[in-house]
């Protein structure tokens, strides 16, 4: 035994799967085990890029070989593609694995017979309010809910000698601005009622409905399906059908373990029925005290708010701590210490990894460093485990949650929710089900964007860094040598000139020529003159260090800053270089010899005199030397 479950399912619906949540802790079976849940934000408003990956994509992270069985919540995961690939993944691999709320070839299904409480909806409109003309907003025209409920409200219509024509029936894929835009179309042929596939598009409606004049619910008549807390609060409360997804969990939960004793791995059915639930919405007082609700929510609604404004500057906090980081390990330390010092809303247990590549590998593109992120061990940039930092890295890509050991007896619920630019992840946060973030409503998903919009941003601006790092040594440095060019004079030598007078130090100023540049490139060619100034370069190169300045100036012309010099040091320089051109000279490589004037001078700190001052004497000096070099080869 593992003692896992993973369940599969979608944050948008997070009041019902955190309640299912609920029901599966309080299985009263043998078995001691926590819950992984993997939830994504997927939605049929999104891209399609979205979706596919950088939503979805946080079910690749449930290896599902470590666990005991699957859960998918199939009616809220937005993609029918992803329920069956991963429920046939769960089956090929012989675990355990219920769909709720769709049937999938293999699996156990648990369903919610929308059948009950729709047919009872429906009725009691028509039968109690004389209701006669409807208008139907479905989710998706493929979705099994969507379309079990529709069949439902045609039925009761014609048992009762109405009809609900083709021009009544919308699908607005069960979110509230299309559905916003539904009604508006209606609004010169109104119904008697609107009866919505579920409570988002009931409360859009109403809400569309106000805006327009309407006094709801003596003009018209608006009903939903899911019985969420929203609709509850509202005015009118809607008038709505309840499914238990305390009750689902429990059983989904059951039929896993009932599996995993018996050894018997095939499908199986369970219905859990709807019950309708009557409100003010269908002009009815309703089966509740919504009074009694609404002035309990007015006594929470300033401490919510005091919340929200608490999470919103921990949120812009978190964005400029990361934006303006200056790279992963910086990152990594803001962050850990940060939330050390405070996790109220986070909770004790809290979990950051990234694909460490996004922040360091800035050369690649994202498709070449991201591609199956999560088939591979990530960095913790974050581990809070009890409330304190933990140094806990993933052992292996198995690994999901670093430096956390079960204990017996203990049960957790751990979410996780992906990390991503489009379809594109980097990573993931893990916390429990403590988290207060998850207590008010949506707080969890904008804290979690506003976390992943400032990786992003700092992804660019590491990037721009870089960019203008690598410009800025093309403009400092020749191309041919390396060394750095005249133009990086002013930025480089003077600095070093003024601190050598403030530390009261002495630096040589050194300027090489080539002799006889002109006659290699006549005789034999600027590809050997070229060849000529690299493997002067080469000997400087050999004969300083990384602390001294060696720049290109002219053509054949070289500048050698050294700091904090001695007469002795710099005659060592100047003989290195000579020395290893002789050798060179020895090889018998060229037909011709590679030599060069060299004059130099020391600075006096105390002087007063400048640095051009310095350049030129050298300049003078080295010019002398060539001068009479030429001389004496005649």
């Amino acid at each position: 035994m593992k003692k896992r479950i993973a369940v599969l399912g979608n944050g948008w619906s997070n009041e019902a799967q955190l309640e299912a949540v609920n029901g599966m802790k309080k299985y009263e079976g043998p078995e001691d085990f926590d819950i992984y849940l993997f939830t994504s934000y997927a939605s049929y408003t999104e891209s399609e890029n979205m979706n596919r990956d950088g939503n979805l994509n946080i079910y690749e992270l449930a290896h599902l070989e470590d666990y005991d069985g699957l859960v998918i919540f199939s009616n809220f995961l937005n993609s029918v593609e992803a329920a069956v690939r991963y429920a046939k993944k769960a089956s090929k691999l012989g675990i355990p694995v219920i769909s709720v709320g769709m049937e999938i070839e293999g699996a156990s299904f648990l369903g919610i017979d929308n059948e009950p409480g729709m047919r009872e909806l429906v009725t009691h409109i028509v039968e109690e309010h004389g209701v006669k003309r409807i208008i139907f907003i479905g989710g998706t025209e493929d979705h099994v809910d969507s379309l079990e409920r529709l069949r439902v409200t045609r039925e009761v219509l014609e048992s009762h000698g109405l009809t609900l024509a083709p021009e009544d029936t919308y699908f607005s894929d069960w979110g509230n601005i299309k559905t916003s835009h539904i009604v508006d179309s209606t609004l010169d042929n109104m119904p008697d009622a609107y009866v919505c596939a579920n409570d988002i598009m009931a409360l859009a409606t109403i809400t569309r409905l106000n805006k327009a004049g309407f006094r709801l619910p003596d003009d018209v008549i608006v009903t939903g399906f899911d019985n969420v807390s929203a609709g509850k609060l509202f005015y009118p409360a809607l008038t709505t059908i309840s499914m238990s997804y305390e009750e689902i969990g429990r059983i989904a939960c059951q039929m896993i373990y009932e599996s995993i004793k018996s050894g018997d791995i095939s499908p199986k059915k369970r219905f859990v029925p709807s019950v309708f639930v009557k409100g003010e919405s269908c002009r009815c007082s309703g089966e509740l005290d919504y009074r009694a609700i609404r002035d309990e929510f007015c006594r929470d609604e300033y401490y919510i708010r005091i919340s929200l404004g608490h999470i919103s500057r921990i949120e812009r906090t978190l964005f400029y701590g990361i934006s303006e980081a200056s790279g992963y390990d910086d990152m990594k330390q803001k962050l850990t210490s940060f939330y050390t010092a405070a996790h109220n809303y986070e909770g004790k247990d809290y979990y950051i990894l990234l694909d460490k590549n996004y922040l360091t590998d800035l050369k690649s593109s994202e498709s070449e460093i991201l591609e199956n992120c999560y088939d591979r061990p990530l960095s913790a940039v974050v581990a809070l485990n009890d409330g304190k930092a933990s140094d806990a890295e993933p052992k292996d890509r198995y690994d999901i949650i670093p430096g956390y050991v079960k204990k017996d007896g203990e049960r957790k619920v751990f979410l996780f929710i992906p990390l991503h630019n489009e379809q594109y992840n980097f990573g993931y946060i893990a916390l429990t089900d403590k988290c207060q973030l998850i207590s008010i409503d949506y707080s969890l998903f904008y804290y979690i964007e506003r976390i992943q919009q400032a990786m992003i941003l700092l992804r660019v601006n590491l990037q721009l860094n870089e960019a203008n790092r690598e410009l800025t040594m093309l403009y400092d440095k020749d191309p041919m040598t390396g060394l750095f060019n005249r133009f990086c004079y002013e930025k480089k030598a003077v600095p070093l000139f003024e601190q050598s007078i403030k530390d009261h130090t002495s630096m040589v100023i050194m300027f090489l020529d080539i002799n006889y540049m002109k006659k290699i490139n006549d005789l034999y060619g600027h590809i050997q003159g070229d060849l000529a100034i690299l493997t002067v370069t080469d000997a400087i190169k050999r004969s300083t260090g990384e602390d001294w300045l060696t720049i290109r100036y002219g053509g054949d012309e070289f500048l050698i800053i050294g700091a904090d010099c001695t007469e002795e040091k710099a005659a060592q320089v100047k003989d290195s270089i000579t020395d290893i051109l002789d050798r060179s000279n020895k090889s018998g490589t060229r037909p011709y010899d590679i030599t060069v004037s060299c004059g130099y001078v020391l600075t006096d700190p105390g002087s007063g005199i400048s640095l051009q001052d310095y350049i030129r004497d050298a300049d003078v000096l080295m010019y002398e030397i060539k001068k009479q070099r030429h001389t004496n080869d005649k």
